[in-house]
Parts: C-alpha cells; structure tokens; sequence
C-alpha cells in the first residue's frame, strides 16, 4: 500500500499537467462542498423556521381559542350583574346550604309575583345556549369547593372524571381533564368574592381545529395547566416531556436531549392558568434530509462534472505538450527533419511549436549553408593544390631567369619576371583577409605585366581614399574581375582603352567599383549572368565572377556580393559590396 502511495506521489510530481489536475480537482471538490455545507445550512435553517412559524400559529390559534373562552365566561358574569334579582339568587346560593337556598328561591319566587322563575340554573341554562361547546357548568364557592353542576354532555363529562388520573391512552387526541376557564363572581354591594362561575370544554374543538389545518403539523402539541398537569396532546408521543425542561410562561427554546434537537414554542393564556406548548424534533423535518440527500447528490454531480472538463481539457494540453517533448526528442536524438505538429488553435503551445519549428528550419539551413561552403572551400582547396607545381621551386627559377636576363642586357624580360615573381609571392601568404591596399597592389602588378605585353594599349586608374587603405576584403577577389575583363572585354585593336577602379564608402558598406570601355555584354547574356550571379548558379562561361561572388555571400552573406551593368561596345560596370567593418559582418552570417 505503501508503495503503491508512493507511486502516485511520484506520477503526479513528474507531470505537470497531472499536478495541475490533481490541485484543480482539490479546488473545485473544496469549493462544491464548502458551497453545499453553506447552502444545507442556509436551507435547513430555512425549513425549520418554516416549521417553527407554523407550529407557532398553531399555539396561537389554541391560546386565541382558551382566551375566547375566557372571554366569554367573563362576559356572562357580567351581564349577570345587570339582573338584580339574577345575582343576589347566585349570590345566596354560594354563601347558604342549599336548603336555606331553596327557602330563599320560593320566598323570592311569591313575591315576584311572574310565572317565570329567574334564578341561577335558568341562568346556567342560557349560558349553555350561548356557546354549545361547554360540557358542564359550575358553581364555587370561594374555597374552590364546587356546590352546583349544570352537565350538558354526560358522556364527556363522565370521560373526564374516569381519566383524573392523567393516564393518558395512544390516541392521536388525549386529554387527563376538561378544560376549566374561571370567572370570579363579587358581591355587588361589598364587592367580596363569593364564589367562581367555571365552564368546562371538551378538547375535541381543538383536536378539530388542528386536523382541518390545510398544512400539515409535523410539531407535537401540548397544554398543560398552571399545576403543570398535561390536559391535552395532538401528535406523536416523544421521548421528552416538555414541562420538565421549560419554565411555566411564553418561551422559545431549543431542547438537546439524548443527541436529538427539539425546537419548543410556549404562549400562556390571558389568564395564565395554561401554557401551550408546540415541540418539533428536527428529524420529524424530513424534507430536509431529502433535500440534503438532493444537494449532496448534485454537489457530487457537478463536481463531478467540473473535474471530467478539466481533465478533459488539460489531456488535451498533455497530449500536445507530449508531442512537443517526442519531437525535442527526435531532435536529441538527431532528427533534424521532424516536425510539429500544429493545429488550429492559437495558444502559448501553438506558438512555442510554432517557433520551434522555425528553429529547426533555420538550423537545417545554417547547417546546409555551412555544408556547402566546406565543400565549396575544398573544392577551391583541391584546385589549388592541383594548380600549384612548388611555388618555391617556381620563385626560385624565377628569379635565376631573372638574373641570367639583366646578365644577357635584357631589362624588359627582367621587369617582368620581378612583376610575375611578386604575384607569386603573394599568392604563398597564408592570410585569407588582407588590406584594401594590399589587394589593389597585387591587381595593379597584374596589369603592369599585361601592360609590358601590350604597351599602351590600356590606361588603369586608381581612386582609393587614404581612410579606406585598411580595410579588410578576402584576397584574390579583384584579380579574377580585372582578369575578366583583360581576357574578354579589352579591344585589342584600339589604344583607348581604359580602367578604372574606384573605392567608397555607401550606407555602411564597403563599395568598389571596377568600370571599363570595352566590348561589353550582350543583352541576353547579361540577364543570364544577372540571374545566375543573384541565385548562386554557377555559369561556365564566368566562372571567375561566380566564385568570387560566391566567396562573398559564403562569407558575409546574400546581402553582400556582385552587381554587374553592362552595355555592349560600351563597357561594363561591376560593382563589389562588402561590410565596410569585416567583424560585424561576420557576426551576422
């Protein structure tokens, strides 16, 4: 197990792609869960506010229930104090024995002289008509002590008495009383107390009223009386009495007991002689847990969800990023051909694939380019080296000729041979780079040896400013041009023929223009030298000019090289570019 965690740990430590997946996943799971922990709360609370709110209407609607009957006790008493003769027979009938009372009521009766008896049972008797939810009516004296009953509901009354006790059965309604509301009856003279008018109620009004309610009550409701003796509940029966853990009186509470929460609402009627109590136990409340079971499922969903799109889109990135990492590998491995491949997005990775390619070409190019012009060098290397026949041997041969002609008078042959032998010596310096003075030099001997063969017949000029006597060219890239132009363009035949070299400086190069008067190039020929000389096609015919044309590019690249104008029978024009500082332009082949 152990190995197998560490693995993992490994997997997701080598691959980027897999790191960000895996961080991206903790996120999005931390996120949902945190969202769904604040939403079960949000909605639970609102729930079982819902619940407590109704429950508490419910006890509303009970305590407004116990106050009208209140109400309606105390507005019997008093209309009874506006029938004189009404409350003084009550009021003897509460302070005598019922004997003396029954003498009191004849004596009172013969001398009313009406045939309508008015005492206190026809006064019970209206009370009953007034209200037909009473079960009984009685009188009290002030010690509590009940001296007259008026039953209207035998078998309720008769329920009542038998459950006294507080039994209480499995019924869904269940009462251990009646429901007693309590009027205090004064003298009306002294204002003493003399007695109580009590009505007694049947809870079925209640357990009615509870039932017909549209919205179901998932709370349990009890009563209970100011002895905190429970008179009634509607519900379930729960694993806590309520009155063991409220105080008597209005309170909101919330009861632990045994891990379960139970949210309590009391109100206390006018009179204060009951207290209704509604208790909701939140596992009661299923619709939260539904609901929770609802938004955990969904919470899993969507997160779900969100992770396949991440790992969905971040493959992507890995399948492509892995492409790039094979192809770097290829490349390693030294497959300089292989390429990326891009598609149609234009992301970072599309971009780095993108140059990366770019790269390769360039490199391939650099590398055919460097290629190339090694075995250009040594081809000219291989000509070089077959051409040479001992130079050394060659000067020194030279220069016995030389002295063997001023020896025999000859100065012209001696001249020359000195001319042809500082060629020589020229050509065995190793340095590929010399001064622009050194190269004109070289040239301007080799016109001075033509000029001993065929005397005035060619007038050479030079211009080269002071300042540009130490730059740097390549050697022997004068000579073939002038060569050129001795071997195929002189007219032999005239004695005006000129040639000019001409040094300047333009726009941060080096330039040098070579401008004669001879026979010039045809039209056709001149753009097929034209080309080949601006493509690096080499051309039989002016070899000369290809290789020192190529020199230049290999060198110092396409920028620099020969520009050639000519006119037939006019002359011709060539014009050398090079950097006028050789280490920059090296810098930038």
């Amino acid at each position: 197990m152990e190995k197998r965690i560490k693995r993992l740990a490994q997997f997701f430590r080598r691959r980027m792609f897999h790191r960000i997946l895996l961080i991206y996943s903790a996120i999005i799971l931390g996120c949902m869960f945190i969202l769904f922990f604040i939403t079960d709360k949000y909605y639970t609370d609102v729930v079982v506010k819902k619940e407590i709110d109704k429950s508490y209407q419910r006890v509303e609607k009970i305590t407004s229930f116990i106050d009208d009957k209140n109400e309606k006790v105390s507005k019997a008493v008093r209309e009874l104090y506006y029938d004189r003769d009404l409350i003084e027979d009550v009021t003897h009938a509460l302070q005598y024995d019922y004997n003396n009372y029954l003498s009191y009521r004849l004596d009172m009766y013969s001398m009313s002289g009406s045939s309508v008896p008015s005492h206190f049972g026809t006064f019970l008797n209206s009370f009953y008509s007034q209200d037909d939810g009473i079960t009984a009516v009685s009188l009290s004296d002030p010690a509590e002590r009940e001296k007259y009953y008026q039953i209207y509901k035998n078998e309720a009354w008769n329920l009542s008495k038998e459950e006294r006790e507080g039994k209480l059965s499995a019924n869904t309604m269940q009462s251990s009383d009646l429901l007693k509301v309590s009027t205090n009856i004064n003298n009306p003279v002294t204002l003493d107390l003399v007695g109580y008018l009590n009505a007694y109620y049947s809870f079925d009004e209640v357990n009615r009223m509870l039932k017909l309610q549209k919205d179901h009550v998932k709370a349990s409701i009890y009563i209970y009386n100011n002895d905190e003796q429970l008179l009634f509940r509607f519900g379930d029966k729960l694993a806590i009495n309520p009155i063991d853990k409220l105080a008597f009186g209005d309170q909101t509470a919330n009861l632990e007991t045994n891990g379960s929460t139970y949210y309590t609402n009391s109100l206390t009627d006018s009179s204060g002689s009951y207290m209704v109590v509604a208790v909701l136990a939140e596992s009661k409340i299923k619709e939260v847990t539904t609901r929770r079971k609802t938004m955990l499922g969904i919470t899993l969903f969507i997160s779900l969800l969100a992770i396949l799109v991440t790992y969905w889109s971040i493959r992507r990135y890995s399948q492509r990023f892995l492409s790039i990492e094979q192809t770097m590998k290829q490349v390693q491995a030294g497959d300089l051909d292989v390429r990326i491949p891009i598609k149609k997005e234009t992301d970072d990775l599309s971009i780095i694939a993108g140059n990366f390619n770019i790269m390769l070409d360039d490199v391939n190019n650099y590398i055919k380019k460097i290629y190339l012009s090694s075995i250009k060098q040594k081809e000219a290397e291989l000509k070089n080296l077959q051409t040479q026949i001992n130079p050394h041997f060659l000067y020194n041969t030279l220069e016995s000729i030389r002295m063997k002609a001023i020896s025999d008078g000859s100065r012209t042959t001696a001249d020359m041979i000195v001319l042809l032998a500082d060629m020589f010596r020229y050509s065995l310096e190793q340095d590929d780079v010399v001064t622009l003075e050194e190269e004109i030099a070289h040239v301007s001997k080799y016109v001075e040896l033509f000029k001993v063969r065929q005397p005035n017949k060619l007038q050479f000029d030079v211009q080269l400013p002071a300042h540009l006597k130490d730059k740097s060219l390549p050697r022997f890239i004068l000579q073939p041009l002038v060569e050129n132009y001795i071997i195929h363009g002189i007219r032999r035949n005239k004695y005006d023929n000129t040639l000019v070299i001409a040094v300047y400086e333009e726009a941060a190069c080096l330039m040098i223009s070579i401008v004669d008067n001879g026979k010039g190039i045809k039209e056709e020929k001149k753009k097929v030298l034209q080309t080949n000389l601006r493509n690096g096609l080499p051309n039989n015919e002016s070899l000369g000019l290809f290789n020192v044309n190529e020199r230049i590019r290999l060198k110092y690249g396409n920028t620099y090289g020969l520009e050639i104008s000519s006119e037939e029978e006019k002359g011709t024009k060539i014009l050398v570019k090079l950097p006028i500082n050789e280490m920059e332009a090296r810098e930038d082949v």
